[in-house]
């Protein structure tokens, strides 16, 4: 069975061609054991068993995050064309410009 006979026929048409291949693949002797499965993991600790100092670290890195807002992605572009970025896109550029003028109240062009 090829490729082309997976990607071309239906499966009536090659049902006993792809069961014959699976068994004789199957059937191979050198054919590695499946392996068995991976250890899991232990399950994650209880709110309860999360000390005061595991939570002023997270406070902490969270505080120090980067503020990104939901129009980050308009900023930087209009940022790119005031420092006379010569590669934008004039759709990049006008889809920013527009982003600008509906938050501040008005409409695109």
């Amino acid at each position: 069975m090829t490729p082309f006979d997976v990607l071309n026929r239906t499966w009536p048409q090659i049902r006993a061609r792809w069961i014959h291949a699976l068994d004789t693949r199957l059937a191979d002797p050198s054919l590695p054991d499946v392996p068995e499965p991976p250890l899991q993991l232990p399950e994650p600790p209880r709110n309860e068993d999360i000390n005061a100092e595991n939570m002023r670290r997270i406070h902490a890195l969270i505080a120090a995050a980067p503020k990104v807002g939901i129009r980050a992605w308009s900023t930087k572009i209009l940022e790119r064309h005031a420092n006379g970025d010569k590669f934008l896109w004039p759709i990049a550029l006008k889809m920013a410009l527009d982003s600008d003028r509906i938050a501040a109240g008005g409409a695109p062009r």
